[in-house]
């Protein structure tokens, strides 16, 4: 499972709107044939629509319609597998 956090931390005072990402997979790691993509938020933020997260395609993402309120997160995770031997880095920025 491939699980990436989008979190606002309570220090920050403002909402934040428009939240949007894109996750493209290095080379070996692709979604599973049946990847299972979920998006769940919690402390009042509404996440945005999934995009990528398609059977063995090499994305994940949340379109620009989520909303992180302070103290919130969304969570968004994927069924992957490895197609290479050895040990992968999925590095997000």
């Amino acid at each position: 499972t491939l699980t990436v956090v989008v979190s606002n931390p309570a220090a920050n005072p403002v909402t934040l709107t428009g939240v949007t990402f894109t996750d493209t997979y290095p080379a070996g790691i692709t979604n599973a044939a049946t990847p299972n993509p979920n998006v769940v938020c919690t402390g009042g933020s509404t996440p945005g629509t999934l995009t990528g997260g398609v059977a063995l395609g090499n994305t994940i993402g949340m379109s620009p319609t989520a909303t992180i309120l302070a103290g919130g997160s969304c969570t968004i995770t994927v069924q992957v597998t490895g197609t290479a031997a050895g040990g992968l880095v999925n590095t997000t920025g």
